[in-house]
């Protein structure tokens, strides 16, 4: 069973969704106190918050699908300035290793775009919440 999250990117006021079809997980993305900039310059631009430019499929394995299981994890991921994902982790479990396992493999294979600030990209800690509640958000 495949489901497909829909991307949400919270920060500065902005939410971002991509698209989805029927999606029983979200993805959330929220800004942490530990970014960095990478450059000082100054311009006319705000910035943007950092985003999820594609969200990938999170599959639970068949026999976990076939039980209807689910909940939520959270994970904490860290990005360069360029948008790379840097690292990827459990922060908060739903208890399920099935779960955890598909947030994790879902959030790492996402692809992000980092915080500007000042025309300068930066890098940040952000927590991602994939949540397998079977309700489309």
């Amino acid at each position: 069973m495949t489901q497909l999250i829909k991307a949400l990117a919270v920060g500065g006021g902005v939410i971002l969704a991509a698209p989805s079809v029927a999606s029983a997980a979200t993805l959330t993305l929220i800004p942490n106190a530990t970014q960095t900039v990478s450059a000082t310059v100054r311009c006319s631009a705000a910035g943007a918050p950092a985003s999820i430019l594609a969200a990938a499929d999170a599959e639970l394995p068949g026999i976990a699908a076939g039980q209807n299981v689910q909940g939520a994890t959270a994970i904490r991921i860290g990005l360069n300035p360029g948008g790379r994902l840097e690292y990827a982790s459990v922060m908060r479990t739903s208890g399920n290793p099935w779960i955890d396992a598909a947030a994790l493999r879902a959030t790492r294979l996402s692809h992000y775009r980092s915080e500007t600030r000042d025309c300068s990209s930066v890098s940040g800690e952000y927590a991602v919440l994939v949540d397998f509640s079977g309700e489309d958000k």
